[in-house]
């Protein structure tokens, strides 16, 4: 029990959730708020945040996730004419005064078209540095037709990223699109061919 002080901190998570069917061609949706606190000294067994977590966040990769507070709400509507969209909003602070708002957008259709879109925004802060303010920003998308024997697809990512610093500003930007030409999936034998900027 002499050791046991600097790893005695509480942990604690809480969600509530809510599914239903909206009127008219809305389609199903449901509302999810969630909340977990994670004190300074608490010594988890496992990992308590799944691999490049701390990237939503715009937070750098020594940063201390698994000791932070935070808040999400996140939401979903199926229309009746197909496809998926959720949308997630969160709020997240850390120990050493890192804190973060995040929202992100999704949208997934399945079909002849097939079409997929995110967008993710993070706008960070850590206090005590001379250049507090950093941020991610990330589109994805891509475009797929599926045919009989062939299923060509465009796709396309923009990724930016700014952390706070003490002297200088720093960060990476990433941009790609490609298209991609593949025999469909029913096929025994498939072939794939792309190319990417």
């Amino acid at each position: 029990s002499r050791e046991d002080a600097p790893h005695a901190g509480s942990a604690g998570r809480v969600a509530v959730g809510l599914e239903g069917r909206l009127p008219g061609a809305l389609g199903p949706a449901g509302l999810t708020v969630s909340a977990r606190a994670v004190d300074r000294h608490f010594e988890p067994f496992s990992r308590l945040e799944r691999p490049f977590e701390q990237e939503d966040w715009a937070l750098a990769a020594t940063g201390d996730l698994d000791h932070a507070r935070r808040v999400e709400v996140t939401g979903f509507l199926r229309p009746r004419a197909g496809g998926e969209l959720r949308a997630v909003v969160g709020r997240l602070t850390t120990p050493d005064g890192f804190s973060s708002w995040r929202r992100q957008a999704e949208w997934r259709r399945d079909g002849t078209v097939t079409t997929q879109a995110r967008w993710d925004r993070a706008d960070a802060r850590q206090e005590g540095l001379a250049l507090a303010d950093g941020g991610r920003e990330r589109f994805a998308g891509e475009l797929r037709l599926r045919l009989r024997w062939l299923e060509p697809a465009l796709t396309g990512t923009s990724d930016e990223r700014t952390y706070p610093g003490d002297t200088a500003r720093t960060g990476s930007r990433y941009r790609q699109a490609g298209v991609e030409l593949r025999s469909p999936a029913a096929l025994a034998w498939r072939g794939l061919a792309g190319w990417s900027v």
